[in-house]
């Protein structure tokens, strides 16, 4: 859902400078019916319905292709895309993709720095100013004001929560005697569940997760796009991570002193709530200096575009 939701942040910049844009994936209803509410045309890469990029191609004559993807796509596909005079774009892909687009976009994380050992065909931008984020992050964040010194807990755990802990920590995390707001993803598969029973519980569940984020204390987080859109709200988080992959890339924020990162495992809940201890009581201290201007959306559009 990361993926899905970062690649609409830069499809709006684009329909703000007047270009279309079309959506390719194995999305399911929910995710389809959401990218077509916001203005995009959606086609399925079911096998069922036998449409691959060069059929999209002929039937759109897109002027890029951008590739967020972790799938089997071969690197060849970009080269043939590049021969036929489209341009190419993979993002936060450390893949043999990356080699052959026109255009690598990285974030700042440590696996890139053994790519730079090899040759790109393209051109190569890393940085936190390269990081897709909602171009309306720094406006809420230059306009909020803080109405309560109340302490509140920000917790989503990714759109989906493949590790369904959403219910289970928030659970938690309340009965420690904190305030929680849980930001619900709508493709997780037990949406409708966790809801009701967090409702019973008198735990507020939000669809306005930036509104809340600034509203909190610090977020709890699954590693992927919303990490990044809290340290651009500047607001501390503590990542939950659910791959040795995703722990790595998340050493980035670690080190800029905006949060602090654990591998999901059997003991993560304890650890969350430890870590919550520990900031409550002052002795887990953070920064609030990612250094995101929140507009790699609109800076993007026009690398893409060459304006």
């Amino acid at each position: 859902m990361g993926h899905v939701m970062r690649m609409m942040y830069l499809a709006e910049e684009f329909l703000k400078l007047g270009i279309s844009t079309a959506f390719y994936g194995s999305y399911d209803s929910s995710i389809a019916a959401l990218i077509k509410e916001r203005g995009h045309q959606v086609f399925s890469a079911q096998a069922e319905d036998n449409l691959d990029v060069f059929n999209l191609v002929d039937l759109l004559s897109p002027m890029a292709v951008i590739f967020d993807v972790r799938d089997n796509t071969a690197p060849s596909i970009l080269e043939r895309l590049r021969c036929i005079g489209i341009k190419t774009m993979t993002y936060d892909d450390i893949s043999e993709r990356c080699f052959v687009a026109d255009l690598a976009i990285f974030h700042p994380i440590p696996q890139v720095k053994k790519l730079l050992e090899r040759e790109f065909k393209g051109e190569v931008v890393i940085g936190p100013e390269w990081v897709l984020v909602d171009s309306g992050l720094v406006i809420r964040r230059s306009a909020f004001k803080k109405q309560s010194s109340a302490s509140k807990i920000f917790l989503s755990l990714g759109g989906a929560d493949p590790l369904q802990l959403t219910l289970r920590l928030a659970v938690e995390i309340s009965r420690e005697g904190f305030e929680v707001v849980v930001g619900l993803g709508r493709a997780n598969s037990n949406y409708g569940h966790i809801q009701a029973e967090l409702n019973k519980l008198g735990i507020q569940v939000t669809d306005d997760h930036f509104s809340e984020i600034l509203k909190s204390e610090i977020a709890v987080v699954a590693f992927g796009t919303i990490a990044w859109e809290v340290a651009t709200l500047k607001r501390p988080s503590i990542l939950i991570c659910a791959t040795e992959d995703h722990f790595e890339s998340a050493e980035t924020l670690v080190n800029h002193g905006v949060s602090v990162r654990h591998l999901s495992d059997s003991q993560i809940v304890k650890k969350v709530l430890q870590d919550l201890d520990s900031y409550s009581e002052g002795q887990l201290k953070f920064s609030n200096h990612f250094p995101s201007d929140g507009l790699a959306a609109k800076r993007l559009a026009k690398k893409l575009l060459g304006l």
